[in-house]
């Protein structure tokens, strides 16, 4: 099996490449929702994910056992129509050939941090990340993290 079209838990469902497209129709920003048991077991979901199908790209595949450096997925999408639409991406956001720049790594901390305790001092918590290598101790971040 490639990936797991009806994912039951949120490991599942971390692995599932149908579920990550249902989430992406139906429009809910990527993030710790995705993994919500009611947002899982959602039938919209279950529906979305039923159309879609994952097969292993031959070209991708050939480039990682022969090269091992370079990683391609290319995803295609077929209505019934007759449309067909595809699209390549060389390296995912975050792989070393294609950083993250700083603002978009802060605004995925921030909105990872909505929602969870330690959102009401998201911006005391974000400012002492990012000064964690200057910090004479962690003393401060095990305070916000257990407050």
């Amino acid at each position: 099996m490639v990936s797991d079209a009806a994912p039951t838990s949120d490991v599942d469902a971390q692995f599932s490449v149908q579920y990550a497209c249902a989430m992406a129709l139906i429009g809910l920003s990527p993030g710790r929702e995705w993994y919500d048991p009611q947002v899982i077991a959602d039938p919209r979901v279950a529906g979305l994910s039923s159309k879609s199908s994952v097969e292993i790209d031959p070209v991708a595949e050939k480039e990682f056992w022969e090269r091992r450096h370079f990683y391609t997925s290319t995803a295609t999408i077929s209505l019934t129509t007759g449309d067909v639409y595809t699209s390549t991406a060389d390296f995912a956001p975050g792989h070393w050939q294609r950083p993250m720049q700083e603002g978009d790594v802060i605004k995925k901390f921030l909105a990872n941090l909505g929602g969870t305790s330690l959102q009401r001092c998201s911006q005391e918590f974000l400012d002492v990340i990012m000064r964690v290598d200057e910090a004479p101790s962690l003393n401060r971040l095990c305070h916000l993290l257990f407050l």
